[in-house]
């Protein structure tokens, strides 16, 4: 068995009753060595931690549980000094458990070991806060939920919760019943350690357990390289851009702040004064009642509670009244300063004195990456104050910024996999594509094609990669719907390939009920031949959508790990710090910054070869802005 006194209680599983499970607590230092002893000698064994807080960077370790194959587990409570919600040491108060230098030196150097073999649920995070507490954690060969993700990334959840229950048939203990039901915090270290115990020691229980139901489904399957070679790896380059953070300016964020405290202040007087009189601009009864009874306004489109006033809606009514204008500026400035403004300086991490954002792995169906607390994807840049908030984003004094954005990736990829000459040339010249599309689908020469024309063959390029139909098309350019349905028939007739392509790769989902990327991510297309108009061509515009876009999410993971190995191998001190889409900003230090430039380049440049050359625009500076 092992060590400790162990809670044994059935588990239930489809196919026949499993083994009855041994949870154990092992909170003394005689049953962490016997522990220890026994875990020499294992080839894996199923991690999982226990923390203070779903932040990794600010989460204080509780406990670490152990599990060697399906039904048996261990849990070893970590002691910590317990803080009140306001963060200030409760003074005499420490959470139960072994002394953490004693764990460290017992257990640490097994956690860091290459056997046995790691396996993890999210490890990344387990990773982040076993390091900080001075245990790294080595030999990590297999993550459950990236591989759930690998196999169908439009699963509705890749949590432990969900897998245990679609695959093993298993409820897990709630998070909540560890506690009291009006516990006014719920801090894991002061629930009830037998309660712990059992809660934690079912974690790391059906981790290998989903580790044994998965495990021969990757093998098996199309995706196991990506798994393996980009997944897998790129979780350890995440974790290190995690740990690094982003450094912000704090003074800056506060006057920014003031700036946009007073226009806030001064736009609401103004929306007041255009109405003629005075209601709360926040609530969606009051602003309906004041847009469509008292001024009259055309609404669009209805909810359960009545028209609605969101952002679209209100864009549409845009030139109607002056009021319209403002509402749109107020609510992007209060949106700004909720959710970054305000927000960062809270998230300064008091010790290493910057931002450390989580990135997501597993959570969009496209293959792209997510990030949250804070979410730095989601930064506005086509509006003045978006780029103002890139401006608190800046390098440590000594360290320069360099941003390198790949030059319309989504396009080039198309131009590949549509193999079509008009798209081809145009990026083998190197020419301005939309300039050159224009020009084609209008017949014009291209030194005679204006910004307008430009705009519209802009907007087609990239529509025609979402499903773009004449409807939205002449909505995003405020042109009739005729105009927008000849401009993208003329485009088709002009780009053969393109539209040959789209036929195709619809064809070819139906038939398979899926689509794939370049690299062989899959994407589940249940929907493709519904009888429900609206998602059949849901799965239509996700089946073209998939190889294109799913694409340049692979290559710039791909770009990642290359520039990861080729910072290391050259013993730069240059670092990653943040990817957004088709961009990466790194720090080097101010004698590096050449040679980052340069790496940079090379790297994400050389990720693949596509039958059309592949471009980076690389800007470097102290802020963010600057280096973009």
């Amino acid at each position: 068995g092992g060590p400790g006194a162990s809670a044994t209680r059935p588990a239930d599983a489809p196919g026949g009753p499993s083994p009855p499970t041994r949870y154990a607590c092992v909170d003394t230092v005689e049953a962490l060595d016997a522990l220890c002893a026994h875990l020499r000698g294992v080839d894996r064994v199923a991690v999982d931690t226990e923390t203070s807080s779903p932040l990794p960077m600010h989460a204080v370790l509780a406990g670490i549980s152990l599990a060697d194959r399906p039904g048996r587990a261990w849990y070893v409570p970590v002691s910590s000094e317990l803080a009140a919600p306001e963060g200030e040491l409760l003074p005499g108060r420490r959470a139960p458990g072994l002394d953490p230098a004693i764990v460290r030196d017992r257990l640490g150097p097994i956690l860091a070991a290459e056997r046995p073999a790691k396996v993890g649920q999210n490890i990344k995070y387990d990773e982040i806060v076993l390091e900080r507490a001075g245990m790294p954690l080595g030999g990590v060969t297999f993550d459950t939920m990236l591989a759930s993700y690998c196999l169908d990334p439009a699963r509705r959840s890749h949590g432990l919760d969900a897998l245990a229950r679609e695959l093993c048939g298993h409820e897990m203990i709630p998070f909540a019943s560890l506690f009291e039901r009006r516990a006014a915090r719920r801090d894991i270290r002061e629930a009830p350690l037998d309660r712990v115990t059992e809660y934690a020691c079912e974690d790391a229980d059906y981790t290998m357990r989903v580790h044994d139901v998965l495990a021969p489904m990757i093998e098996a399957s199309a995706v196991r390289d990506l798994f393996r070679h980009v997944e897998m790896p790129l979780r350890e380059v995440l974790r290190r851009m995690e740990t690094t953070g982003i450094r912000v300016d704090l003074e800056f964020l506060e006057s920014l702040s003031a700036r946009y405290r007073a226009r806030i202040t001064e736009l609401e007087a103004a929306i007041h004064e255009s109405v003629g009189e005075s209601f709360n601009i926040n609530s969606t009864p009051q602003l309906r009642r004041v847009l469509f009874e008292r001024l009259g306004l055309s609404p669009s489109r209805r909810t359960r509670t009545g028209f609605s006033t969101d952002a679209d809606v209100l864009a549409g009514l845009a030139g109607e009244h002056p009021v319209v204008d403002r509402l749109l500026e107020y609510r992007r400035l209060v949106k700004l300063q909720g959710t970054y403004v305000e927000t960062l300086p809270r998230l300064v991490h008091p010790e290493t004195g910057r931002v450390h954002t989580s990135f997501n792995q597993a959570v969009a169906s496209t293959g792209r990456l997510s990030s949250s607390d804070p979410n730095l994807q989601n930064i506005p840049i086509r509006t003045e104050e978006g780029r103002e908030i890139r401006r608190a984003f800046v390098a440590e004094p000594g360290w320069v910024l360099v941003d390198a954005d790949y030059s319309q990736i989504e396009l080039r990829i198309l131009a590949h996999l549509s193999g079509d000459r008009a798209l081809r040339e145009a990026f083998e010249a190197g020419a301005d594509i939309h300039r050159m599309t224009a020009a084609r689908v209008l017949g014009v020469d291209p030194d005679d094609v204006t910004d307008a024309m430009r705009a519209r063959a802009k907007a087609v390029n990239f529509g025609v990669i979402y499903g773009m139909g004449a409807r939205a098309l002449a909505r995003s350019l405020g042109i009739e719907v005729d105009e927008a349905r000849r401009f993208i028939d003329d485009y088709f007739a002009s780009h053969p390939g393109v539209r040959r392509f789209i036929d195709e790769t619809i064809r070819r989902a139906r038939d398979e009920k899926a689509a794939w990327t370049l690299l062989g991510r899959v994407r589940r297309l249940p929907d493709i031949d519904s009888t429900h108009g609206r998602a059949r061509a849901f799965a239509e515009r996700v089946a073209v959508n998939t190889p294109v876009q799913g694409t340049a999410a692979d290559i710039i993971k791909l770009a990642m790990l290359e520039v990861n190995r080729a910072l290391d191998e050259r013993r730069m001190r240059a670092r990653m710090l943040l990817q957004v889409h088709d961009e990466l900003l790194l720090e080097a230090p101010e004698d590096e910054v050449d040679d980052a430039v340069a790496l940079v380049r090379e790297c994400m440049e050389g990720a693949v070869t596509l039958d059309v050359p592949l471009r980076v625009d690389v800007g470097t500076g102290r802020t963010w802005l600057d280096a973009h």
